[in-house]
């Protein structure tokens, strides 16, 4: 029931949830930035360890359904940032998208035809990497899911100029939370450090990226 009602907010942070069956994407505004949340998840996004499921075919069902979702929801929150002028765009998910569990499959993208066999977050780091050089302002990824914290320019091999990953802290081994503080007249926009450590983010390593 997490999700059931929003939490006190002030009109002018526009917050919108897509619809009741995808309570988790929501989307606001906060200052000059457009935030938006998406329902990408680990484990290669409910692709793989689903033999449980009776048949097996039902949470792939479910799966690309919420794909197509959340991309229509990301499209929409690029379009809302541009519409109202606003000077960056940080989008929130779960799963680190360079983890898959099957890496040899990292090039080819899951979709109605390969459900399994395929990179579960390709469909979704393609879109990601499109809006934000159209945008061409500021965009942050904010993702957890394993253990370290770092930041990446560019997001590895997904290349947009404007493009930065969050590895956030707090997993299974750093306890913390990240500060970010937004500068769009800073030639590097977006800082961060933690909470409790007062850390700067270091990058991430080679070992992380898709190349």
């Amino acid at each position: 029931m997490a999700f059931s009602r929003d939490l006190p907010s002030k009109p002018e942070w526009h917050i919108e949830r897509q619809d009741p069956d995808y309570p988790e994407n929501a989307r606001w505004e906060y200052g000059n930035l457009q935030f938006v949340t998406l329902h990408i998840v680990g484990t290669d996004n409910g692709r793989h360890e689903i033999l449980e499921t009776d048949p097996p075919e039902k949470a792939l069902d479910a799966v690309d359904a919420r794909d197509g979702a959340n991309l229509e929801w990301l499209d929409g929150a690029f379009n809302l940032a541009q519409q109202r002028y606003l000077k960056g765009l940080v989008a929130v998910i779960h799963a680190d998208p360079g983890e898959i569990e099957h890496r040899e499959y990292h090039n080819r993208p899951c979709s109605l035809a390969e459900r399994v066999k395929c990179n579960p977050y390709l469909p979704f780091l393609r879109r990601l990497t499109e809006q934000a050089d159209r945008f061409d302002k500021p965009v942050l990824l904010v993702h957890g899911n394993t253990s370290n914290f770092c930041i990446d320019e560019g997001f590895g091999g997904w290349q947009a100029v404007k493009l930065w990953r969050l590895n956030g802290p707090g997993d299974y081994v750093v306890i913390d939370a990240a500060v970010v503080r937004f500068d769009p007249d800073d030639h590097s926009p977006f800082q961060f450090h933690g909470l409790l450590t007062k850390d700067p983010a270091p990058p991430c390593s080679l070992q992380e990226k898709i190349e």
